[in-house]
């Protein structure tokens, strides 16, 4: 049987420590708003490359039955492309909304 044992020393000072950081933090705003904002830079470049994008697959193909009927009524609309309405609805909206 193997056994680890874990001593910490000073976890008070580390506990302490946070809590006079996290008590200094009045406003998350900049924080969350720079967070959002690399997230709707990484979502449109995933929806550019069709989902290929930093590592990630390419989406499924569609159906050929779907394609044919997009390509006739929405000629060069890409994947999730269809109206634009779904990037649309991933566009950064502000922090008092």
């Amino acid at each position: 049987m193997i056994r680890v044992k874990v001593e910490i020393h000073g976890l008070n000072d580390v506990i302490r420590t946070f809590e006079a950081k996290i008590a200094r933090i009045e406003d998350l705003v900049p924080v969350f708003d720079a967070i959002g904002k690399q997230f709707y830079a990484e979502e449109e470049k995933v929806f550019d490359a069709e989902g290929a994008y930093g590592g990630r697959p390419k989406w499924a193909p569609l159906s050929e039955q779907y394609r044919r009927w997009k390509e006739l009524h929405f000629p060069g609309a890409k994947i999730l492309h269809l109206t634009g309405g779904l990037i649309e609805a991933l566009q950064p909206v502000s922090p008092a909304t």
